[in-house]
């Protein structure tokens, strides 16, 4: 993965969770992700572009 921000990702497909490691060493466990979603999101041209479109704001987060 090529991101500023992003240092890993990893989607639980039985727990509908994305979790994305920032650079800055937070995770953010992003809740009743679709797969469709977490698909399209590992797949974006630019990951930290679709998370800030598609995902922030639009998906219950747990941060650790």
């Amino acid at each position: 993965m090529d991101s500023s921000w992003i240092a890993s990702s990893d989607y639980d497909s039985a727990e509908q969770t994305l979790s994305i490691t920032t650079k800055g060493g937070e995770t953010y466990n992003y809740l009743d992700v679709s797969t469709d979603t977490a698909q399209d999101f590992e797949a974006a041209d630019s990951q930290g572009s679709f998370h800030n479109t598609e995902i922030r704001g639009r998906f219950d987060c747990e941060k650790q």
